[in-house]
């Protein structure tokens, strides 16, 4: 696996674990705010499942989204990825399968 899959794939594993790891107060919004910019420099040779982690926290961390999309009022970047989400199981499952793509 060369260096980019790989920091990618740690990425992804650091976004559940951040899921799993923080409550849902407006206090940890800033932990995720920070978190999506780094995760959207990550450079991929293929498109990074943002609307899919962005459907997550929407579903998962409601308080913490509402922080976010309140800071998209004063940020782009924010409010282009507050503006787009799925089907939270199909999110899930998609991280999930882009994680295994990797791997290979």
């Amino acid at each position: 696996m060369n260096n980019n899959k790989h920091h990618i794939e740690g990425m992804i594993e650091n976004f559940f674990e951040l899921l799993k790891e923080y409550s849902d107060t407006p206090e940890n919004a800033e932990i995720f705010i920070n978190y999506i910019r780094l995760f959207l420099r990550t450079k991929s040779g293929t498109p990074l499942p943002t609307v899919e982690m962005m459907s997550l926290i929407k579903k998962k961390k409601p308080e913490i989204f509402a922080v976010i999309r309140q800071r998209g009022k004063s940020d782009l970047l924010l409010e282009f990825v507050t503006g787009i989400h799925m089907d939270t199981e199909n999110a899930e499952d998609r991280m999930r399968q882009y994680l295994s793509k990797i791997a290979i």
